[in-house]
């Protein structure tokens, strides 16, 4: 991503990296921009704006996010990994002292039918996703992703200790 990010400078791309993307906007089939939600204004002030950015070409670099492909209902399992995940972000969560405050941490849950991630960003916010066994994540019993997250959270009392005093700042995606 950080290569793609850098050539595309070079070629002239304007880059935001203090904007968090909402929605991919489209003309028809055709990608024409995004809406983001911009950490600093677009002068440059302090408070967050919402904004919508018209583009030639959106390129989707979210990785295993697959942030397009979720917003389209294109995503599909790998059947040989057969792994589910349920994620978000969360503002507030404890993070290490010193040079490991911006360290990523992967926890396992008891019984270890589950991990998680816990990925440290700037502002404060931490990435925290739980992965585990499509057939263990999501069966006839268990279909919410919220209370999916809860369910493996009450599993991992690490995780409930970094997530303690923090606030979720966005739905959980699978």
């Amino acid at each position: 991503d950080c290569m793609l990010l850098d050539k595309a400078i070079e070629n002239g791309a304007v880059a935001r990296t203090d904007a968090h993307v909402l929605d991919v906007l489209f003309d028809g089939e055709q990608a024409s921009g995004v809406k983001v939600k911009l950490a600093r204004g677009r002068n440059g002030e302090s408070e967050t704006e919402t904004c919508e950015i018209a583009a030639k070409v959106v390129v989707d670099a979210t990785g295993t996010s697959a942030f397009l492909a979720n917003r389209l209902g294109l995503l599909q399992s790998d059947s040989y990994l057969k792994k589910a995940t349920v994620w978000s972000y969360f503002q507030g969560a404890l993070r290490d002292a010193g040079k490991g405050e911006g360290a990523t941490i992967s926890l396992q849950s008891a019984g270890k039918s589950s991990w998680f991630w816990y990925i440290p960003l700037p502002d404060d916010i931490v990435s925290v996703g739980c992965t585990g066994s499509m057939r263990y994540m999501f069966n006839k019993d268990r279909t919410d992703p919220a209370e999916i997250f809860a369910a493996e959270l009450d599993r991992c009392p690490v995780m409930q200790r970094r997530l303690a005093s923090a606030t979720q700042t966005a739905e959980f995606l699978t």
